[in-house]
This record gives structure tokens, C-alpha cells and sequence, in this order.
């Protein structure tokens, strides 16, 4: 499938976001397209780097902008059907999800103005508010940025923007971890693990943990077994705060490492000498 390479969109992103253009024509011309739903956003992506490939699958119908900006449970399984063949490599990318949205917006399938709703506010309505009001350099660079963050990451956040910040990249990856437990313990419903993954608290603890602060939450089976916990645990009391699940997890890595560079050594030592 066709993508758009790091390298890229690093190189097209800096020049956008780079502190001497805040407010500056260069944002602007990129709110003035996005905000007109025209062609010609969809050629300031293409031009970042679009590589050859496959386009890639697109809905059938299009979708609302509430529907983009917090894909419901229906559409969350709309999203995992439709890219069902991406490799996790491809989904961690932003380049996949650029290229995807790219896709969408020249088959009509959604607006460019989507990206920037925010506050009860259409993506329009927002994009006009900030290049006509008061205090605009600053306003315009956060919309950019929440543009970009939408539309598959701002790279300067990290590994976690894909996942953070991408509506659709974050459903697929909510509904493939909630799939991955409910496939090894079975106790809950993929759909019922997904919406405790919706809840910014579990979300907001775990992805950080993954992708930086402790990656081995991220491994295949002390991931899942989490995510089946904080299952079990959201239904039989009240929902876990943010600190409680950041202290569990950091339980959880302790323990994991003691095990991985302290004891499992010693097994192996153990079963070399047998």
C-alpha cells in the first residue's frame, strides 16, 4: 500500500510548524485550503512525498465529521474491517494513515475541513475563527498542529502521535488490543474492552508506557493480560483513575523486569546445569 516516508514527513512538517512561520502565509494558505475543501490540500500532502503503491481501501459512504473526530463503535468496526490487512509496522507509521486519509478525501469520502473541529465547532467555523481573529499567530499554529496530529501525527511528539493523536489510527489500534486479550482469556466482550480502552485514563496510562516510559507493557502477553485486568476491574468496582493505573503499571514493570533480568537468568543457569 502506497505511503508517505518518515523522512518526508519530517521534512514537510518542520517547514510548516518551524517557529518563524507561526501565523505565518505559509500556515495560513494551509488553513485557507483545508478550510475550502479543496483539491488543493489534497495536492500540499500528495507533494510531501507520496510514494507508488496501492491506494489504499477507502469506506463505502461517507463519513460525518463527528464520525472522523471520535469514530463510534460502528465505525470503529467500519475501520478494522476496512484495513484489516495492515501490518503492525504499517499501522505505527503516519505515513499509512496520511496516505489513508488522503485516499479518503479524494474519493469524498470525508473533508479536509473535518480535521480541525474542535469545542462543539465545525472544522470550518474553527479555521475561520483563528485566521480572522485576535491573537492569531498562535491560534493558527494550533490549529495546524491539531490538523496534522488528526491526520496522522505531528513527528515531533514521538512514536505516540500515531496513536495518540489519530482518531483512526487510535480505533484500530484499540480494537486490535481488545481483540488480542479477549482472544487469550476470553472473559469479555472485544467490543466491551474496547470502549474501557476509549476511556482517556486507560488510554492516556498505557500508550505512554508502551511506546516510552516503559515498553515492555508492550509486550504480547503482559499487554493483554493488563488489558483483561483493567476489564475485570472496571466492572466489579468503580472506574480507576488515571494515577491508579499508572501506579499499577508501574507495579507491573518492576516486578516484569526483577523476573526478566534478575530470575529468569538464574532458571537459565539452572536448566544449563541439568
Amino acid at each position: 500500500m502506497r505511503t508517505i516516508e518518515y523522512e518526508k514527513i519530517s521534512r514537510a512538517q518542520k517547514n510548516l510548524l518551524r517557529p518563524s512561520e507561526r501565523g505565518g502565509d505559509i500556515q495560513r494558505h494551509f488553513l485557507a485550503k483545508a478550510r475550502d475543501n479543496s483539491w488543493d490540500f489534497c495536492e500540499i500532502i500528495r507533494k510531501w512525498g507520496l510514494q507508488e503503491g496501492d491506494e489504499p481501501p477507502v469506506p463505502i459512504r461517507k463519513w460525518s465529521e463527528k464520525e472522523l473526530i471520535d469514530p463510534p463503535s460502528y465505525t470503529e468496526e467500519i475501520i478494522v474491517e476496512i484495513w484489516k490487512d495492515l501490518t503492525l509496522a504499517e499501522a505505527s507509521k503516519p505515513g499509512t494513515w496520511f496516505s489513508i486519509h488522503l485516499a479518503m478525501m479524494e474519493k469524498g469520502m470525508i473533508h479536509s475541513s473535518y480535521f480541525a473541529a474542535e469545542h462543539g465547532r465545525t472544522g470550518r467555523d474553527h479555521i475561520s475563527d483563528v485566521l480572522d481573529g485576535n491573537d492569531r499567530d498562535d491560534k493558527i499554529d494550533r490549529c495546524v498542529r491539531l490538523i496534522l496530529r488528526r491526520l496522522g501525527g505531528v513527528l515531533e511528539r514521538g512514536k505516540r502521535t500515531v496513536y495518540e493523536n489519530c482518531p483512526v489510527a487510535r480505533a484500530w489500534w484499540r480494537y486490535r488490543y481488545a481483540k488480542e486479550a479477549n482472544g487469550i482469556f476470553e472473559r469479555q466482550e472485544t467490543k466491551d474492552l474496547s470502549n474501557l480502552l476509549r476511556k482517556k485514563p486507560v488510554w492516556n496510562s498505557l500508550i505512554p508506557a508502551m511506546t516510552s516510559s516503559l515498553t515492555l507493557i508492550g509486550d504480547s502477553k503482559i499487554r493483554p493480560s493488563l488489558v483483561s485486568f483493567l476489564g475485570s476491574e472496571a466492572k466489579s468496582s468503580d472506574d480507576l483513575t488515571k494515577k491508579e493505573i499508572d501506579h499499577l503499571i508501574r507495579l507491573i514493570g518492576r516486578r516484569s523486569e526483577i523476573i526478566r533480568s534478575e530470575i529468569f537468568p538464574l532458571l537459565q543457569q539452572e536448566s544449563a546445569v541439568r
